[in-house]
């Protein structure tokens, strides 16, 4: 194994871990509150999303493969609301989650150990298809434990009281209290709460209706900061008169998250943070050495001649110093060539997968950025690779000969500093991006916020980035969820850092990520 495919692994190993960190902690979260909220699905969803495509470039088959059917899973509860879900069942989602973290742990371990993974997965497929059937049973049912509301308006928060001990009734009391102080305008159910048990409020919690999403979210915020009311569910937007779904509000599948969401930053894993700490501390260690050589040199010099032995030492001290600080500094860069490497493995992949051959082509391998930055455009650019192979490239080559084309697709990764930092093109010659069917399903999900007509060619190119759009008519294991260019445009946002995209029907597209040098040298 050569050194650079060592590191690739070892890369994969840390991320990975780290990524199991974040996805434990959400399980502990789930667990203290005795039930799953939106929030803990929309992170839970988008780990897996990530380790998902991370994985399907190392020889981990068996964490794709578990990671897709639940995110599969995940996939229909999401779009159908995780409050419809039964706590009884909602249980057993949680075990299985416990179980894959296990699995997960264990996989790791195999890869540390130099062992044979384990492959058989069959009793998660079996565990994933029995919850999704029980799921489906209850698809058709109102909402569970939910009676019908008798609101005026769809935008409804239901508060739930998961550690309250027969005080659920005087905690709703002080919580609509609170909400007429600040003047809300807002209805309410239970409509009479003297009357209401205590067993009642815990079965289904408060529910709260507001005229407007903006009235919602204000409220949501005064709950949280100020009550520490933090089991809330945003329902669907309803149909006030038929009680169903409206299209394009669904969750993920459909297109809209919550604000609270979309304003998240992708969590850098703990671990590393601590690990680049440790190396901050040794160059820190390297400078002070330098330090007392210099005033331990100026000191000795008053006192003995330049001549003496002691002067060679100093110096040789000097140098090793200096040394040292130079590999301590080297340690937080890593080389844009495991970035490369990594996407050339994972285009290995789906070239197999999707039966489609590509050229890759790639430059600026010897820039060295910080982990934080290198973690993160390794995330940013598994999205972009996998949407450039199973959007970008044609099916197959007698389409791209038909259209004047090399029967073989191209897909780069460019890497150049520039007066603002780094430039990092990823570009493909495939379809190119249609505009007017960005748009049309971009109207068809209630994504526009103005007329269609109004809309310049870069800002329809610009709504791919928006949280859950996707192109895809059916989820593959590639894409079609439509939380992959969420992630990038996040990522990028959290780096300081913008987008820009460049497309013409059958001409390719052109992504580049320029990030100031500030996130990709600061630690």
């Amino acid at each position: 194994m050569n050194h650079n495919m060592e590191q690739l692994i070892q890369l994969y190993f840390i991320e990975t871990h780290s990524f199991l960190e974040q996805f434990d902690a959400i399980l502990l979260e789930v667990k203290e509150n005795q039930y799953f909220s939106s929030e803990n699905l929309q992170e839970l969803f988008r780990i897996l999303h990530t380790m998902k495509g991370s994985s399907s470039m190392m020889p981990v088959s068996s964490i794709t493969e578990v990671a897709h059917k639940i995110e599969d899973l995940f996939s229909h509860i999401q779009s159908h609301g995780i409050h419809r879900i039964s706590q009884p069942l909602q249980k057993e989602l949680l075990q299985l989650l416990y179980s894959f973290s296990s699995f997960l742990q264990a996989e790791l371990n195999s890869i540390e150990n130099q062992q044979t993974l384990g492959s058989n997965i069959d009793h998660f497929a079996e565990k994933i298809k029995d919850i999704s059937n029980k799921r489906k049973k209850k698809k058709d049912e109102k909402l569970s434990d939910c009676p019908s509301l008798p609101f005026s308006s769809s935008y409804i928060l239901q508060l739930h009281f998961p550690d309250d001990i027969d005080m659920e009734r005087a905690r709703s009391f002080v919580i609509v209290a609170s909400l007429m102080k600040e003047e809300f305008s807002f209805e309410y159910y239970p409509t009479d709460l003297e009357k209401s048990s205590n067993d009642i409020l815990k079965k289904q919690g408060l529910f709260l209706c507001f005229p407007t999403k903006e009235e919602l979210q204000t409220a949501r915020q005064h709950l949280e900061h100020n009550l520490d009311v933090t089991a809330i569910t945003e329902l669907p937007v309803f149909d006030v008169e038929t009680s169903s779904p409206l299209h394009g509000e669904t969750g993920l599948e459909n297109g809209l998250v919550s604000s609270k969401d979309s304003d998240r930053k992708p969590n850098l894993p703990s671990s590393l943070v601590v690990q680049a700490s440790k190396f901050e501390s040794l160059e820190q260690l390297a400078t002070q050495i330098m330090q007392c050589q210099s005033t331990l040199y100026h000191t000795l010099s008053e006192e003995l001649p330049k001549t003496s032995g002691v002067f060679l030492e100093l110096e040789h001290l000097q140098e090793l110093s200096m040394e040292l600080e130079h590999h301590a500094s080297s340690f937080f860069l890593i080389p844009l060539s495991l970035l490369f490497e990594k996407m050339e493995l994972l285009l290995h992949t789906l070239e197999e997968k999707l039966q489609k051959k590509v050229h890759f082509l790639t430059s600026g391998e010897d820039l060295m950025i910080t982990k934080p930055a290198f973690d993160a455009l390794n995330t940013a650019c598994i999205h972009l690779i996998r949407n450039a192979m199973d959007h970008g490239i044609e099916s197959t080559s007698q389409e791209r000969v038909a259209a004047c084309k090399n029967e073989i697709g191209t897909i780069s990764i460019l890497a150049a500093l520039n007066s603002f930092g780094l430039s990092l093109t990823i570009q493909d010659d495939g379809y190119g991006i249609n505009t007017n069917k960005i748009l049309e399903k971009a109207k068809s999900c209630g994504l526009l916020k103005k007329s269609p007509s109004l809309y310049s060619h870069s800002e329809i190119l610009e709504l791919i980035f928006l949280p859950g759009f996707s192109m895809k008519q059916q989820v593959s294991e590639f894409s079609g969820r439509g939380i992959g260019m969420d992630i990038v445009s996040q990522i990028i946002t959290s780096l300081n850092g913008k987008i820009f995209i460049i497309s013409e029907p059958l001409s390719g597209t052109k992504i580049e990520l320029s990030l100031p040098y500030s996130s990709i040298f600061s630690y």
